[in-house]
């Protein structure tokens, strides 16, 4: 469980101000009492406003504008609300590359979508293999859905993308569309990821605007998969309906492919 905290911590004599974010976890599946406690802190920025009520209604406000325009998407195209995303992320965040990144079902991920400045070579289209990203990190994408890297100076697949600052975001979307249970599992469908050529340092509530958008794109992710999926049923239904019809008006039948 995550909580998002506001702390004052007395140094020197002054007041200073930090966004918290605890992490409680368990050692046991199916634990109650947690085992351990981690606490980030991260110093607030004299132009924010600390992680209060007001605070967490400037996050929303950031993402607000971009909100809206998906409320308005009309649906029917995944790859239309993947570029919709992009350029709201592009917009709000201002890094270098937004990228729309989904994962196959043999884990295998493709970029699908893509903002970027000029003069940057394009990466959509793309295929990467399932190994890019270990099922490790995708478990703490699952647990942890923004992350920031400010500066990475090591080599790393980030370098070879000519990148060195990174902010992701995860789509996470039920498991099984055609179930209508209420405790559906989850799934991890793609990811959203901006990149730059610079190091990079988001603020604590431009993050959390972040994470409220990415978790509203994820509901219309899924809502566009679970029509999908009833438009397949419903054409698969139709079909069978005029074999059982030609077959009960002994009409001969021929399949030509």
């Amino acid at each position: 469980m995550d909580a998002k905290l506001h702390a004052d911590f007395e140094e020197s004599g002054e007041s200073f101000d930090y966004s918290s974010l605890v992490h409680f976890s368990t050692t046991v599946v199916g634990q109650e009492q947690p085992c351990s406690l981690i606490i980030d802190f991260e110093p607030v920025m004299p132009n924010e406003v600390p992680t209060t009520a007001s605070g967490s209604l400037q996050s929303y406000n950031y993402a607000a504008k971009a909100i809206g325009r998906l409320q308005s998407f009309p649906s029917g195209s995944i790859e239309r609300l993947c570029d919709t995303i992009v350029q709201e992320v592009f917009e709000l965040t201002g890094y270098d590359r937004i990228m729309a990144y989904k994962f196959h079902d043999d884990d295998h991920g493709e970029v699908i979508a893509e903002m970027t400045k000029l003069g940057l070579e394009p990466y959509i289209g793309f295929h990467y293999p399932a190994t890019d990203i270990p099922q490790a990190a995708r478990f703490l994408f699952m647990k942890n859905k923004v992350q920031m890297i400010c500066d990475c100076q090591a080599k790393n697949y980030m370098e070879n993308m000519t990148s060195i600052a990174s902010l992701v975001m995860a789509v996470v979307i039920n498991e099984d569309t055609e179930n209508c249970n209420l405790q559906k599992r989850k799934k991890l469908w793609g990811l959203v990821v901006c990149h730059n050529r610079t190091p990079r340092f988001v603020p604590f509530p431009l993050r959390y605007a972040c994470e409220f958008l990415a978790q509203f794109f994820s509901t219309h992710v899924n809502k566009e998969l679970e029509m999908e999926q009833h438009i397949l049923q419903k054409n698969i239904l139709r079909t069978q309906t005029v074999f059982c019809d030609l077959q009960m008006r002994d009409v001969p039948l021929g399949i030509v492919s």
